[in-house]
């Protein structure tokens, strides 16, 4: 169906991962917005000022990394490393990225980044309505781990 577009599309638009900073929090928050309350944990917005202050101390909390992606910016990664060498991710992807096959490659280079960090899995909390997403750790090899509170888990063994 759409593979020789994504292919066009990945040799066109090389991605790689670089750490975000507070220049990156205002249109993070913007695409987060942008997506139902549903689809996260908190099941609500945040104010933008609520969110520069999350985001400036997940930037200074040692076992959260923020990637973000492209060149303009299309996307937004966070790890939560727990001690046991295993992490929840968690990816936004730019409105006018979304469906293109961004998500895949973006997951493959977090996982390699992963890898060379030494972790030995991942984990996505999914929302059971968000099937964009429920597709895309499928399709990069998660495999669910069950339901809790209406969030589906999806682990990768690294």
């Amino acid at each position: 169906g759409r593979g020789a577009p994504r292919v066009a599309a990945a040799l066109e638009c090389p991605l790689s991962l670089r750490p975000a900073s507070m220049v990156d929090a205002k249109i993070i928050w913007q695409w987060r917005d942008t997506l139902p309350d549903s689809h996260f944990k908190a099941s609500t917005k945040s104010s933008l000022q609520d969110h520069l202050a999350w985001f400036s101390g997940a930037l200074r909390t040692p076992n959260r990394r923020l990637f973000v992606a492209g060149t303009p910016m299309i996307a937004h990664l966070r790890l939560d490393i727990s001690d046991t060498g295993n992490a929840i991710v968690s990816i936004i992807l730019a409105p006018n990225a979304r469906d293109a096959g961004h998500g895949l490659r973006l997951l493959s280079l977090l996982s390699n980044t992963c890898r060379a960090e030494g972790l030995s899995a991942l984990t996505a909390k999914i929302q059971i309505k968000n099937t964009p997403s429920i597709a895309l750790f499928r399709s990069a090899g998660y495999t669910e781990t069950g339901l809790v509170d209406g969030f589906y888990n999806f682990t990768l063994k690294l």
